[in-house]
């Protein structure tokens, strides 16, 4: 297997994991939710139920070979497993990747469901407290999917 990509939506972006990457692009994931409990220095991510296609959030795609993915596998521990997704870019083009999904023990360990909210506090502190990251990714700021 050669390169993969990933989709980006926490820790990846925030402490610039994705720098070490290449091809990275914003996109936008509909059909989850990216969420966080109070305490936790990382969010997770749900999936909505089919009604709910157009929320979602945006996060960064980078390509990853063995190596990196070895890497991130090592750093996303026993909390998560990979699992494909399609997202969008703000071109209109759609890409199939990889996103670190929640195990079911870590959804039911953390108690997961109890925090879905509209809300987006990872967002909030991407636009706090990483403005040169927006620079450069500006969709991250957005809410909503791109207008194609």
């Amino acid at each position: 297997m050669g390169i993969m990509k990933i989709f980006g939506y926490g820790t990846f972006i925030t402490s610039e994991i994705y720098r070490n990457f290449q091809n990275v692009r914003a996109a936008f994931l509909s059909g989850f939710i990216r969420i966080q409990r109070p305490l936790d220095p990382f969010p997770f991510i749900l999936k909505l139920d089919s009604s709910n296609t157009k929320k979602g959030f945006w996060g960064l795609v980078f390509d990853v070979d063995q190596k990196g993915l070895a890497q991130l596998d090592y750093y996303e521990g026993l909390l998560y497993s990979r699992i494909p997704v399609s997202v969008l870019y703000s071109d209109g083009s759609k890409d199939e990747v990889m996103v670190y999904y929640p195990t079911k023990e870590t959804i039911s360990n953390y108690q997961l469901v109890d925090y879905i909210s509209d809300d987006d506090p990872w967002r909030k502190r991407i636009m706090k407290r990483h403005r040169d990251i927006l620079e450069q990714f500006p969709e991250l700021e957005q809410k909503s999917p791109p207008e194609v």
